[in-house]
């Protein structure tokens, strides 16, 4: 699962260009020119086989969120807690496209195709079923949150809007006393003043509220 960004020269991209430039004489500029344009990573030949496959301009932006993604989702499948939270913040990326853009299918046929270009020796029936089931499980989780952060986000700001500051700060001072709970050590790091502290805090709060708005700045 994780030669997603393999060399496309292990696969014979080398051959396939050099071979072109003897068989047809191509002059040396012209075969240079061929072999710039051959794919050498996971995203230019999954970019091709989108044109091919006739992907319009509108979903090729949802669908360069998801391969900013991709990398931290391969790397993070036997995690399944950690898996869970990448996959809910793509959704919280992909949620900004109009509705009826998104299509997981089209990303799936896509993904499929490049990866079999990229690794055509090694490419089994079993490397087919297991990246199937990968993107199958990640389109699963997308399709359950991808329509909740509008909602969240509404409902989150009216709440932080509405809260009086005696209740900001309980919710402030709760958030230490559990973190010092399940994580003691923490008193080592967190020395600073209690006004501090409660800045600190608040900007957390705050932050939440950004990750609906503006997930990939954020995140990022």
């Amino acid at each position: 699962l994780g030669r997603s960004k393999t060399d496309r020269s292990s696969a014979g991209g080398d051959s396939i260009a050099e071979g072109s430039s003897d068989n047809l004489d191509m002059p040396t500029s012209a075969a240079a020119q061929v072999t710039a344009v051959i794919p050498t990573s996971f995203e230019e030949m999954f970019s091709i086989n989108a044109s091919v496959m006739g992907v319009k301009k509108n979903s090729v932006a949802w669908m360069q969120e998801v391969l900013e993604s991709f990398d931290g989702i391969v790397m993070n499948i036997n995690d399944w807690d950690r898996l869970r939270e990448e996959c809910e913040v793509l959704a919280v990326r992909i949620s900004k496209y109009p509705e009826g853009t998104v299509n997981l299918k089209q990303f799936r046929g896509c993904l499929l195709a490049s990866l079999r270009s990229l690794l055509p020796k090694d490419w089994s029936s079993d490397h087919e079923d297991a990246w199937t089931w990968l993107w199958d499980t990640i389109a699963k989780s997308l399709a359950e949150d991808v329509d909740k952060p509008f909602k969240y986000e509404m409902a989150y700001k009216r709440c932080l809007e509405n809260l009086e500051e005696h209740a900001k700060y309980k919710i402030r001072s709760d958030i230490y006393t559990k973190f010092f709970e399940s994580c003691p050590e923490g008193h080592d790091f967190f020395k600073q003043s209690n006004t501090r502290l409660h800045f600190i805090a608040d900007m957390i709060l705050q932050m939440c509220l950004e990750i609906y708005q503006s997930p990939k700045q954020t995140v990022s």
